[in-house]
């Protein structure tokens, strides 16, 4: 598309033809071929579809107070296959591999492609009659990857925590009778024996700001991807309030979860115990939850068990691929995101004031042109972030915090850490379970015949 542009930006209204062609003989003899050759361009052109979306992906450097610089951008109709994403992950690799630079992971927001290529990669879930690799093999009843792997794969956590705050405050589903709510783009029902319900958070709302921090103009969601109320909503004010009313138990481990979804990678005061911790604490639960509602109702919340198991598994892959290089600089977890598209969007919406400041809609020739303006306004700033103080730093920054390695026995202490804290959760909202419930449940359905029963 824009190499035609190109060749028809300069051309005479009435003909079609090139304003300044003039009309010698030598010319006229060239001109059949040219129309030949043009509308073949056209006809190539007219049977192809349209790309309707720009699709962006950026390279992040592992530092402190870097920026995302654009790496690869195209034109697509949305429709292409796990298959095709495999395929630029192994084309990406293997041409910065020759400039000697190394991958260290991938982050995305949702798309189920995505996740369907690092399931793939990750070999999740692992044949529990196969011996994981790389890892201690007493792991292997929680651990259900098919063992390490070099290059970590991760669900964006702004995206997600924000897609649980959406579905948590979403008026339509709260009022329903079932009490579906929306975890990580799948439906769930109610957790045990508690509802979830946006109505909780009203009544502590009403209760006083000077008690929870919370707002019911928090509550409203006119900007849904704002983080902000998110922050309100982990708040530890608002559980602790919640708790004086009967009834809320579910809505209270709801939030819970979400708190340790998000400080699992975004924490800035966590060590790497902490964050496995977290991260394996929601795990747990998930998994005991997912058999309790593939059970009790039609619907397969298998898209959610992947967003977390992906990230939980990864955290620990990352972890020990750190250690064996003996490189604890590169386990920034603050880094692991899509966000810095999100960013990059949000650049071309509104980059420059003016008349185009709230343009969403534009080519991929137009989305070019704003991307290299920003990306230099990006150098700028970094190498003038000692002399000057911009309102926008443009860069995220992070601070990196010495740290020694958990060895594998205490990676395995915070993971069963993790695991003790969802039985208190899972007690506290109602839900019986055993030993074993506690094992990935993707690869295998049989466990999910005894919540059948005991309901």
């Amino acid at each position: 598309m824009t190499i035609t542009h190109s060749i028809y930006s300069k051309t005479n209204k009435r003909s079609g033809m090139e304003a300044n062609r003039r009309e010698s003989r030598s010319s006229r003899t060239k001109l059949t071929p040219r129309i030949k050759y043009d509308e073949a361009i056209k006809n190539y052109i007219d049977s192809r579809t349209k790309s309707s979306i720009v699709y962006v992906i950026l390279a992040t450097p592992v530092a402190n107070k870097t920026v995302s610089f654009n790496l690869l951008s195209f034109g697509t109709d949305n429709k292409f296959s796990i298959d095709q994403v495999l395929l630029r992950w192994a084309i990406m690799e293997k041409q910065l591999s020759e400039l000697g630079i190394i991958v260290l992971g991938y982050a995305a927001d949702g798309d189920s492609r995505l996740i369907g290529s690092m399931k793939l990669r990750m070999g999740l879930p692992r044949p529990m009659t196969n011996l994981p690799h790389g890892i201690p093999e007493e792991w292997k009843h929680w651990y259900a990857a098919k063992g390490r792997f070099s290059v970590v794969y991760v669900q964006d956590t702004i995206h997600l925590v924000n897609k649980l705050k959406n579905a948590l405050l979403s008026v339509l589903i709260s009022v329903k009778a079932s009490l579906l709510i929306v975890f990580f783009l799948v439906f769930f029902t109610i957790t045990g024996k508690f509802p979830v319900s946006r109505g909780h958070l009203e009544i502590v709302a009403r209760e006083g700001e000077e008690k929870t921090g919370l707002l019911i103009a928090d509550l409203e969601q006119h900007d849904k991807m704002s983080i902000k109320t998110f922050e309100k909503l982990i708040d530890p004010r608002v559980a602790q309030q919640l708790k004086t009313h009967p009834g809320t138990n579910g809505t209270v481990a709801y939030i819970t979860l979400m708190k340790s979804v998000f400080d699992s990678f975004e924490n800035a005061s966590l060590n790497p115990s902490e964050r496995i911790e977290e991260i394996w604490f929601v795990t747990f639960f998930i998994r005991v939850w997912h058999c309790w509602v593939k059970s009790s109702t039609n619907l397969n919340p298998r898209l959610a068990q992947l967003g977390i198991e992906i990230n939980a598994h990864s955290l620990i892959s990352h972890l020990m691929n750190c250690r064996e290089r003996g490189k604890p600089e590169l386990f920034l977890t603050e880094l692991m995101h899509s966000q810095h598209c999100e960013r990059s969007f949000g650049n071309a919406r509104s980059f420059m004031s003016g008349v185009q400041n709230t343009v969403i809609n534009f080519d991929i020739l137009e989305y070019l042109n704003k991307a290299s303006r920003f990306e230099y306004l990006d150098e700028l700033r970094i190498i003038l972030r000692d002399k000057f103080e911009f309102a926008r730093g443009g860069y995220k920054t992070i601070e990196y915090k010495h740290f020694e390695f958990p060895t594998d026995q205490e990676i395995e202490a915070a993971v069963y850490r993790g695991k003790q804290r969802a039985k208190i959760q899972l007690d506290f909202t109602g839900l019986e379970c055993e030993d074993e419930d506690f094992c990935c449940c993707l690869s295998s359905s049989k466990r999910c015949d005894k919540f059948r029963t005991v309901r």
